[in-house]
């Protein structure tokens, strides 16, 4: 009886979430309709699934204040740390008008003749107080970039640039599985599209299209129009220029900037090997912060499971991760400082090319030894390789 009585109640929970996170409006530049998500559909059979997304970042790409849950409700008080120097005589509550983010900080946006702008201050949503924003998004807001122009198409689903408009804010169960009407009107019977049929190249192309940085060709735009194979044809990304420094990558051709992922893993061997970004990673969300399917280096030996028969491994004194050496640190976050990017090409980042270009290695500017420089790597890499 007991066992009878809870399951309901979770499902009751699932859907009152899910509920609760899609009461949001469906214009970008004019507010004017409520929305209709399709999650709720989905939810009432995939009851697991739904409930792992409500929590993921993918649910909360956009934010609307007063309408959604997860958009924490900054203080504007005078009393509030950070409010006199970041936020007094620059902008009211009234102004903001969206939201990224709602795990550590919030950045907010506001409407303009030219679209929706960002605010010069973000909130820090565990030490309930305003910080200054981030060098890179200092930098974007110094550019002039737009909700528009330059965001929207990844923290909506279904976004139509002619009109403007979306379908749902956050990136919904559509977003990645594009033919859910053959799959409703077949009782589940024909499955929900694209994330399950294409093979894994497709997949990880589809997670490609924000998770790489390039402009769309037809709309100029920073992100593709669409999921469809034409539509991911025509965007084009951003590629390496072998030995300069670009705003998007370093001189050996690894990411130098956030949300890359995929421009770091084409150039991998997983991609040859047939994997995709599901691979390690689940889209509907986990309790890992990374959303991995398995932890750490349990992620990487299903697969690599002789690795420490290789001289190289056995080298290095202590215990250093898989993450540690062959998914270095790049970037910070674009919202804070702290928070950082990794390498998804998987190589080890030389520090004779940290020496050479001044970019990240795999020694020094992870987690490791960051009290040492990369010359210093140089020597101790010269003395396990016999040079």
């Amino acid at each position: 009886m007991r066992k009878a009585i809870i399951f309901p109640l979770a499902i009751l929970l699932v859907a009152s979430l899910a509920t609760v996170a899609f009461s949001y409006v469906s214009r970008v530049t004019e507010e004017s309709s409520i929305g209709q998500s399709d999650a709720r559909t989905c939810g009432q059979c995939h009851n697991m699934e739904m409930s792992l997304w409500v929590t993921h970042a993918h649910s909360r790409a956009l934010l609307v204040p007063g309408k959604d849950r997860n958009f924490y409700g900054a203080s504007y008080s005078s009393s509030t740390p950070g409010y006199k120097k970041f936020v007094k005589g620059k902008f009211t509550k009234d102004d903001v008008k969206y939201a990224y983010g709602s795990l550590e900080i919030q950045i907010l946006w506001t409407k303009t003749d030219r679209g929706h702008e960002l605010l010069p201050a973000s909130w820090d949503i565990g030490k309930k107080r305003w910080e200054k924003l981030s060098p890179l998004l200092k930098k974007l807001r110094a550019s002039g970039v737009t909700l528009e122009k330059n965001c929207i198409g990844c923290h909506v689903t279904g976004y139509d640039p002619e009109t403007d408009t979306y379908t749902a804010p956050g990136i919904t169960c559509v977003a990645c599985h594009t033919d859910y009407e053959k799959h409703l009107v077949t009782d589940g019977q024909e499955t929900a599209g694209v994330a399950v049929d294409k093979d894994p190249a497709y997949r990880a192309k589809l997670c490609g299209r924000c998770h790489a940085h390039g402009t769309d060709r037809k709309t100029s735009l920073d992100f593709p129009s669409g999921t469809s194979s034409e539509q991911l044809a025509q965007f084009v990304m951003a590629t390496p220029q072998p030995g300069k420094t670009t705003a998007d990558f370093w001189p050996d051709g690894t990411e130098r900037a956030p949300y890359m992922e995929y421009q770091g893993f084409i150039q991998s061997g997983h991609l040859q090997a047939d994997l995709s970004c599901t691979t390690c990673h689940l889209p509907h969300g986990s309790d890992d912060e990374r959303n991995l399917k398995r932890r750490t280096d349990s992620a990487c030996d299903g697969c690599h499971n002789q690795i420490d028969e290789l001289p190289v491994h056995n080298n290095h004194p202590g215990k250093a991760t898989c993450v540690d050496c062959h998914m270095a640190r790049i970037s910070d976050s674009v919202i804070a400082k702290g928070i950082y990017s990794h390498t998804h090409t998987f190589k080890f980042l030389e520090p004779e090319n940290a020496v050479k270009w001044q970019m990240p290695d795999s020694c020094t500017t992870s987690r490791c030894h960051t009290s040492q420089d990369d010359s210093w790597a140089v020597e101790i890499l010269k003395g396990w390789r016999g040079q």
